[in-house]
């Protein structure tokens, strides 16, 4: 009897230990409070490759349990993220997440090229080329010049190169120079990069050359022009009666203008006497612009009182006191198809006529 007696006061004793183990109260938990959100709080997102950039993270609420952000990146090839610093590896995106609690927030990083610390700079494609000209026309046989602009302004290789759709027709060379050949159309493309831009331009063809002849030497010591006019109050002396001082076939027409009455004489050049301080004029015209060149001699000797000079064109010379009378002197003018030569005690050597350029 005794012995039940202890099992069962054991038993109760074992019952009131387990009741108050039960009954303790639900507060007494440990306390932790959970995360209900995470923000990315940085505002930069962009980052060149092999530099740097840190986010930053907000965990809420503010007396949240575990704090604790772990960030993660969806392309590491891209760029690689620890404890929030973002490090660029190559051009491109990458998804940056930052985790806390169960709870995630994310942000796309783009990764753009940049010069590397050994001072080699990665490469920087080109975009676009665009050729800027607005001449687009050319003669066969001249030249106009293309220029293009590469874009970006820091792209790696900015060269341009030119090629023709047919180069019977143009020609470009490597600076953009296009060649008109023959008359007709040919696409000229700038290539940049793998970027290309094209334009039409047009040949036209180049003129006739002119059948003219206007390269003439009239050598007026040997005689006169075998077109030399002459009018009435103008006498060519005996000693010049074969006219051979320049081809029969040539373009250049001469006028002789003489103000009072004159005789042409053969002194070695063409010289004009029983004259008066009045300008003797030659005027030679043609079809076409040419240039002419004169020699000549001052005739008489240097007197104050008398004028001795000669225009030829826009250029002119006269007489002084030192002058060198056995010298002989050119003067060169380009005329608009005439040209004019007044002379006033002067001796004509040699009158030389060219087609201008």
């Amino acid at each position: 009897m005794k012995k039940m007696l202890r099992i069962a006061a054991a038993l109760a004793a074992l019952l009131a230990m387990t009741n108050f183990i039960g009954c303790k109260n639900d507060d007494d938990d440990d306390g932790d409070v959970a995360v209900t959100e995470v923000k990315i709080t940085s505002t930069v997102t962009e980052v060149k490759v092999g530099e740097t950039i840190t986010l930053t993270a907000e965990v809420l609420p503010a007396d949240a349990t575990n704090k604790t952000v772990t960030w993660t990146s969806s392309d590491a090839t891209v760029a690689t993220v620890k404890e929030g610093v973002v490090t660029g590896v190559k051009a491109g995106e990458a998804t940056i997440t930052a985790s806390a609690g169960g709870k995630n927030a994310t942000v796309k990083v783009t990764v753009k090229v940049a010069a590397t610390s050994g001072g080699e700079t990665t490469t920087i494609a080109v975009t676009e080329v665009k050729i800027t000209s607005t001449v687009k026309e050319v003669t066969a046989g001249e030249t106009i010049t293309l220029t293009a602009e590469v874009s970006p302004a820091d792209a790696t290789d900015k060269t341009v190169t030119w090629s023709s759709s047919d180069t019977a027709i143009a020609t470009v060379d490597s600076t953009g120079k296009v060649t008109g050949v023959a008359a007709g159309t040919a696409t000229i493309t700038a290539k940049a990069g793998e970027k290309t831009d094209a334009v039409d331009v047009t040949v036209k063809a180049a003129a006739a050359p002119s059948t003219k002849v206007l390269d003439v030497v009239y050598d007026l010591t040997k005689g006169l022009p075998s077109d030399f006019p002459t009018k009435a109050d103008t006498v060519v002396s005996a000693d010049w009666a074969a006219p051979t001082a320049a081809p029969e076939t040539n373009d250049i027409t001469w006028t002789w203008v003489a103000t009072s009455t004159r005789k042409v004489k053969n002194n070695g050049g063409l010289q004009v006497s029983n004259g008066s301080s009045a300008e003797d004029m030659i005027t030679l015209s043609a079809d076409s612009d040419f240039t002419v060149t004169v020699t000549y001699k001052f005739a008489g000797a240097y007197a104050a009182d008398k004028v001795r000079c000669i225009t030829v064109g826009d250029k002119s010379d006269s007489m002084a006191s030192d002058t060198d009378r056995t010298k002989e002197y050119t003067l060169t003018t380009t005329a608009a198809k005439t040209a004019t030569i007044a002379m006033n005690g002067m001796k004509l050597l040699k009158v030389e006529t060219k087609a201008a350029n």
